[in-house]
């Protein structure tokens, strides 16, 4: 099931789904089914959603300690990255109010901390240095 859903998603399976939504977005604003302010933020949450699956779907294939060591090295960031393009669409789309979204965005950051730290502590092993003077 998984390898036949990494092979269907694949990257150009992902361009061919956005590039439908750039076209079928501002033709339902054409015809008055959404706003044409809501056009750009709907393409962000499609574009983000693209990417969250596909970069899910790549997690699968990482052993739990490279998935430690990939949330530990840039994970963390990508995460609270996609949220801080989140939170902006919601809110111009209407589904959040400027305080929801920042207090979303703290509570995702307080939540990847302790991800952060949970991981560092169960998956991480120490670098070993190479002792000095001995």
């Amino acid at each position: 099931m998984k390898k036949a859903l990494l092979g269907w998603f694949s990257p150009e399976r992902r361009v061919a789904l956005y590039a439908v939504a750039l076209v079928v977005l501002p033709a339902l604003a054409r015809f008055g089914l959404i706003q044409e302010s809501a056009v750009e933020p709907w393409l962000i949450v499609v574009q983000l959603g693209l990417q969250v699956l596909a970069g899910v779907l790549m997690l699968t294939n990482l052993s739990f300690q490279d998935a430690a060591t990939w949330f530990a090295r840039g994970g963390r960031a990508a995460i609270y990255s996609a949220g801080a393009f989140l939170a902006p669409a919601l809110t111009a789309l209407g589904l959040l109010t400027s305080e929801q979204a920042e207090q979303w965005l703290q509570g995702l950051a307080d939540i990847l901390s302790i991800a952060a730290a949970l991981v560092a502590a169960l998956y991480i092993s120490p670098t070993k240095t190479p002792q000095q003077g001995v």
